[in-house]
């Protein structure tokens, strides 16, 4: 459950904060409650301007909650529907210049270190439009660490975390993963906020699944825009390449 909340201090002091809280129906499962806490953990230990801000974990009555910044916008998903419902689809510029912040905001995450010094080695395994958020003012902030993993941590064996249509191959075939999975995704978010349309509409997940982890090329960008600018595809078929060696 996600609040609005507003912090209160000394002399009129006022901030507006949001309170992620555990659904009591998902209070007692281990699993849920690991992610709750791996994320506040790994998030917690984040200080970049393109990743959201965690201020505190904590437990009322038996609940755990989340503290967090508030961010005034909408997420990529939303921004790139809103637009082309309107007529008034995102600029290439303004496109390139919200993933590249998302960029930032990653490459800050994969190479922070802990306070011992030694890397946190953090992906983030669920990069999508929906975990990008765009402010109004003109910034971009990358949330919700719940799945992210760290060197120091291990996950869950044979279960698959994030979102299909944005994972790369070797995330869809239960790899182990680094920085690189996350660029992938990442790439996929571009492309569809350039081209205006998803990757792969319409497929079921067995069909993502199957797609995601195998081996045919996918879509080049310029098959589905043909006025996209030269210079762009370069890059988005870097970051998407089925070989992680390959990538950024």
């Amino acid at each position: 459950e996600i609040w609005l909340a507003r912090q209160s201090g000394l002399n009129g002091f006022e901030k507006l904060v949001v309170i992620k809280r555990m659904m009591i129906a998902l209070e007692q499962d281990p699993e849920y409650v690991d992610m709750f806490l791996t994320e506040a953990r790994l998030a917690a230990q984040l200080s970049h301007p393109n990743v959201v801000q965690i201020y505190e974990l904590g437990e009322e009555l038996g609940s755990l909650y989340i503290v967090m910044e508030y961010l005034d916008g909408e997420d990529l998903a939303v921004v790139r529907r809103t637009g082309q419902k309107h007529g008034l689809p995102l600029l290439d510029h303004y496109a390139a210049k919200l993933v590249s912040m998302a960029a930032e905001g990653l490459h800050y995450a994969h190479t922070r270190t802990g306070i011992d010094g030694k890397a946190l080695g953090i992906v983030h395994r669920d990069v999508s439009p929906q975990n990008l958020i765009a402010t109004f003012d003109g910034g971009l902030k990358v949330v919700d660490f719940g799945i992210a993993k760290a060197a120091s941590k291990h996950t869950n064996s044979g279960k698959l975390k994030g979102k299909l249509a944005y994972m790369s191959p070797e995330q869809a075939r239960g790899e182990p993963l680094d920085a690189r999975s996350d660029i992938f995704s990442l790439g996929i978010v571009l492309f569809e906020v350039v081209t205006r349309g998803r990757l792969l509409p319409r497929l079921n997940d067995l069909e993502l699944l199957t797609i995601m982890g195998g081996t045919d090329p996918l879509p080049k960008p310029s098959e589905r825009r043909a006025d996209l600018p030269a210079s762009l595809e370069p890059i988005i078929l870097k970051m998407m390449a089925r070989k992680r060696e390959q990538r950024f």
